[in-house]
């Protein structure tokens, strides 16, 4: 339990200490995949077993640099 708490407070340190420069994107993408199942008045009862994969993207632009 102490080195678990320890290791978390490091971290935490750590995490604390380092600065990063913040800037904004004007374009963004992303990719994304998972399972789906339609949970709903006609729905299967099992709700954990998805029918199947589900893959999608997403593209995004942002017009104000603000």
């Amino acid at each position: 339990m102490r080195n678990k708490f320890n290791l978390i407070v490091t971290f935490c340190i750590l995490g604390l200490s380092v600065s990063t420069q913040s800037r904004a994107q004007t374009y963004e993408i992303g990719a994304f995949v998972g399972g789906a199942n339609y949970i709903g008045d006609v729905g299967d009862t099992q709700f954990i077993a998805p029918a199947g994969p589900t893959f999608g993207g997403i593209a995004k632009w942002n017009r104000s640099t603000r």
